[in-house]
């Protein structure tokens, strides 16, 4: 199947897209680097607060070395392998202390 470029806006890139940064070792700022974007449309675009333009997409694609099939194939599939430490490192940068005591007492406890 292949894709039209008109059809590429309509798809939910968001989750993907934030996979496939995290996959590559890169930071919001260094995808927004490479396109040319501001970090915080970046951040936007991650959050589905803003929709990822076609001309975008197909960049990110480029850059990623996908071919839009390729993406709407991830898209569907939701096979993207990510690296958890990176993940988990999000994740914890976003949590009140309480709820980080909490991850701690389960990690360390799990580490005994």
């Amino acid at each position: 199947m292949n894709l039209a470029l008109q059809d590429c806006e309509k798809l939910p890139t968001a989750q993907v897209l934030r996979d496939l940064r995290i996959w590559a070792g890169m930071r919001i700022r260094d995808l927004a680097k490479l396109l040319g974007l501001s970090h915080t449309l970046i951040c936007h675009y991650e959050q589905s607060r803003q929709p990822i333009a076609c001309k975008q997409i197909i960049e990110m694609c480029r850059i990623f070395n996908l071919s839009l099939d390729d993406l709407n194939k991830l898209l569907r599939s939701g096979d993207i392998l990510i690296n958890f430490k990176d993940e988990c490192h999000l994740l914890i940068t976003k949590m009140d202390n309480k709820k980080l005591q909490d991850v701690y007492q389960v990690l360390k406890s799990m580490a005994a």
